[in-house]
């Protein structure tokens, strides 16, 4: 039977997936420091390139972009005047999944817990 796992995934725990896929397809070995540090690479890039106003385009995944919040009044006041806040126009972090992925999960139910798939033996 599969165990319950916790919903969120660390980045550590997706390094250790790349070690255990790497291992297993490419019969080559790499340290799971040097896989995180590859994962930190990568993220480093994509909000680097973020901040530059340009968009990261992954296929069979998905486009990260920056799109622009309107200035607006926040709905809650502030507690010590209760004064409406200000909030200026500001750049935000959008994420627009490709059709292959939207299709991939398309069957996932997120109410449901998460589980581990079974070992294949």
């Amino acid at each position: 039977m599969a165990k319950k796992l916790n919903r969120n995934v660390r980045k550590n725990e997706i390094a250790k997936n790349i070690q255990s896929y790497i291992l297993q397809e490419k019969r080559k070995s790499l340290s799971i420091e040097t896989i995180t540090d590859v994962i930190d690479c990568f993220l480093f890039e994509v909000k680097q390139t973020l901040v530059l106003n340009r968009t990261v385009e992954l296929r069979t995944f998905g486009t990260f972009r920056v799109i622009k919040k309107n200035e607006r009044v926040s709905p809650r006041q502030d507690e010590k005047s209760e004064d409406k806040k200000q909030i200026p126009a500001h750049g935000y972090p959008s994420f627009r999944p490709c059709k292959e992925l939207r299709e991939y999960v398309w069957d996932v139910d997120p109410e449901e817990e998460p589980y581990e798939l079974p070992d294949e033996e």
